[in-house]
């Protein structure tokens, strides 16, 4: 009994501090970070739980057939400028559940879409491209298993500094074309484009990659990226769209569509959101020329062949 009055006592006594701590200010209970009562928002019911979009297949590798004909064909022409918030594009298209892309014009990936398989998936069907440009040469993709020796070109990832310290670790040849690059200004570990391709020891292309579940209208571009596609190699830098990835897409073949010089053939807008991240919008429809692979599907019976 004598035990719960001065538990009651001491419970008192820390209310009537907490009273004199708190009189004429906001009990402060943040930590240090913001809450709805800080932000002066009293409303604290949960948001309600949304319900996950439905998985976006996508093609499969294995399923793709990339031995066709590469045709040029003439794009829509760069168009007169129009800007709309934040310096983008007034489109001429209208997103929906965009993901990972721009706000404007066709998204390159609706809810859903695993964004990383679908890279993959676009920078594969690039080694397989770039592969196919250069038949009866001595290929090989870095980095990789395969030695490098006497090889004619080189297809090397560039898309990660750890991929780019790997190949660098493989090949002197790309060691050396890099340094060949940083005369340029172009950062060693991030130097504004995905794919390098390297024949007889010189730079061939650098190819900026653009994956897509659809034929996207609008594709965005970092501001490194930018700078490096406007730089001296411009003539190098090319823009790879590999397009029409979803399986669910009726007669939308996927494609690859290899665009020279983005920097000066793309209608382009800059813009900055809101956290000061700097863009570039390409209007990725409206060019003079293009190379274009459409790609075919696998038929099933072949695929057991």
């Amino acid at each position: 009994m004598q035990q719960d009055l001065v538990d009651l006592g001491r419970a008192a006594y820390q209310v009537d501090q907490l009273a004199n701590r708190t009189e004429g200010n906001e009990l402060d209970t943040t930590d240090g970070e913001s809450t709805e009562a800080a932000t002066g928002n009293p409303d604290r019911t949960p948001p309600a739980a949304t319900r996950a979009a439905p998985r976006i297949p996508l093609h499969r590798y294995e399923d793709l057939l990339i031995d066709g004909e590469v045709i040029r064909i003439e794009g829509a022409g760069p168009k007169h400028e129009t800007t709309g918030r934040n310096g983008q594009f007034g489109a001429a298209g209208h997103g929906h559940g965009d993901q990972g892309g721009d706000s404007s014009g066709t998204p390159r990936a609706a809810a859903g879409t695993d964004l990383n398989e679908l890279d993959r998936l676009g920078m594969r069907i690039t080694f397989a491209f770039e592969e196919r440009r250069f038949v009866g040469q001595k290929t090989v993709v870095l980095p990789g298993e395969t030695s490098s020796e006497n090889a004619d070109v080189l297809i090397v990832d560039v898309s990660s500094p750890e991929m780019i310290v790997a190949a660098i670790e493989q090949s002197t040849v790309v060691e050396q074309v890099f340094d060949q690059l940083a005369e340029q200004g172009i950062s060693e570990l991030y130097p504004g484009f995905d794919v390098l391709t390297v024949k007889g020891g010189s730079i061939d292309r650098m190819i900026e990659l653009k994956s897509s579940g659809v034929d996207a209208q609008v594709q965005a571009m970092s501001w490194n990226e930018w700078k490096t596609a406007g730089g001296e190699l411009r003539s190098h830098f090319w823009l790879y769209l590999v397009g029409n990835l979803r399986a669910d897409l009726e007669n939308a073949p996927p494609f690859v569509r290899a665009v020279q010089d983005p920097f000066g053939t793309l209608a382009s807008s800059k813009s900055e959101d809101v956290i000061r991240k700097r863009t570039v919008q390409l209007r990725v429809r409206e060019f003079a020329a293009a190379d274009q692979l459409t790609l075919e599907l696998r038929h099933e019976e072949d695929a057991l062949a």
